[in-house]
């Protein structure tokens, strides 16, 4: 029997995605775009969450890549919508602080500094919206975030 972390995982999931009718584990977040990484493990038993995270990371390509911008994207949603599903204060401030902590703290050293930028600027911008704000890939003051020069 194998385990999530033995060191051929990464290979073995790839073969469950081919199960499952997909090429890649971007084909699959793509295609359930409302789940968590949680929600997606379900689909995968046997792997983590974080797992189909960092495999979908490595898909995205380098750091100038469009894919890479829509990974973090894509990403800092599904965290929010584990942590704050009705909206980004409708849960206390605590869960807020921990769906943008543990996003930012689930992403390699090398991005470190840039996601640490966009949760400074996502507290900016949450700050002047109501309580039930839910941000979205079409919302421009989130796509903004992600912006280097914002």
């Amino acid at each position: 029997m194998s385990t999530n972390w033995n060191p051929d995982w990464e290979s073995q999931l790839r073969r469950e995605l081919s199960l499952l009718g997909v090429a890649s584990i971007t084909e699959l977040v793509e295609s359930y775009s409302n789940a968590t990484y949680e929600d997606l493990a379900r689909l995968l038993p046997g792997f983590a969450p974080i797992q189909i995270q960092k495999l979908h990371y490595e898909e995205s390509g380098n750091i100038n890549d469009p894919a890479r911008g829509k990974f973090w994207k894509t990403s800092l949603i599904r965290y929010l919508m584990k942590h704050v599903p009705d909206g980004i204060r409708m849960h206390g401030d605590w869960p807020l602080i921990l769906a943008l902590g543990s996003w930012a703290g689930s992403m390699p050293e090398t991005d470190q500094k840039f996601c640490s930028g966009i949760v400074r600027r996502f507290k900016r911008t949450a700050a002047a919206k109501a309580d039930d704000w839910f941000p979205s890939e079409d919302d421009a003051s989130f796509r903004e975030l992600f912006d280097v020069k914002s």
